[in-house]
């Protein structure tokens, strides 16, 4: 399925087609324009309806991004996250997760311990992907955050685009017994990493974080009444400022991962290099116990609690 074909859920139209791809006998309705359907269908597609753990696997390529220079491939990245998602008395979802991922070589996609920046020619440290708490409540309706200001650390838009207002509304397309979703955040956040403190780390005041996820499902499984989730393909991209072990300060520029994800049925699926490094250097994340815990922390905020400033 094409982004260009994903991008003609945008109008309004797209949502009325939809709504005339009717189940058929004995399949579940689901109403595009509802948003409480649309968010048991996404936790249908994402995660699972019956509180139960699910593995997710990603891997891909991290570019850097300089203005007017061609993307430049810096590393491959792979990793997984564990989580369940649980509903609420009141009707809504709350998600607890925790991911590792990996930097790989170009060439050889070794996981890599330090690697030469081309930017700079220096020899980083490298620090992989391993965030205990990405937790969320998913509702009806998307949070109503503030602007940045004095009293608010971040900004987060959501991807209602047919909505004024804050409805869990998604763009989904069904096209040939597939049926496509992405979902995705663009957000600017306070950097935990003070310019004036992490001079070679940090990028500025504030970050700029854009997520877009797209999945690809079965029509029919998505539809049967008799499952609690279903399989998927999908992708994740990403556009970010430098993470702060390149020790690229602010020199223009931002990353761009461009990776494929999907639902795995257990651990032991997994690459096993990426199972034995897990085991040897992060153990906790390889059981299904994803406790609530909030905050959340960003690799920024693991980077300044694990490293300090470098000379």
């Amino acid at each position: 399925m094409s982004r260009r074909n994903t991008l003609k859920l945008l109008g309004a139209g797209a949502l009325a087609g939809l709504a005339e791809k009717v189940p058929a006998a004995g399949r579940q309705a689901f109403d595009f324009d509802d948003p409480a359907d649309n968010l048991r269908g996404f936790i249908k597609m994402t995660s699972s309806l019956a509180d139960e753990p699910i593995v997710g696997w990603y891997s891909g390529m991290v570019f850097g991004n300089v203005p007017g220079e061609i993307l430049k491939p810096l590393f491959w990245l792979e990793g997984f996250g564990v989580g369940e998602t649980v509903r609420q008395p009141d009707g809504s979802y709350r998600s607890s997760w925790k991911e590792v991922g990996y930097y790989r070589d170009v060439e050889t996609r070794r996981i890599l311990e330090d690697w030469r920046n081309p930017y700079n020619d220096e020899l980083c440290d490298v620090m992989h992907i391993h965030n205990e708490a990405v937790n969320t409540v998913y509702s009806t309706r998307f949070p109503e955050l503030p602007p940045l200001s004095e009293t608010s650390d971040f900004e987060m838009q959501f991807p209602n685009y047919t909505r004024t207002g804050a409805e869990f509304v998604l763009p989904w397309q069904v096209m040939d017994g597939h049926i496509t979703l992405w979902n995705d955040f663009r957000g600017k956040i306070k950097n935990v990493l003070d310019p004036d403190v992490w001079k070679r780390e940090s990028t500025g005041d504030y970050i700029r974080v854009t997520e877009m996820f797209q999945f690809v499902g079965d029509f029919e499984q998505f539809t049967d009444p008799n499952r609690d989730q279903i399989d998927y393909t999908g992708a994740w991209n990403r556009l970010a400022p430098w993470l702060p072990w390149m020790l690229m300060g602010r020199h223009p520029g931002e990353l761009f991962y461009r990776c494929t994800t999907t639902k795995v049925a257990k651990f032991e699926d997994l690459p096993k290099d990426i199972v034995a490094y897990t085991e040897k250097h992060y153990p906790q994340y390889l059981d299904y116990e994803t406790p609530w815990k909030m905050p959340n922390e960003s690799s920024w905020e693991v980077y300044m609690k694990e490293r300090e400033p470098a000379p």
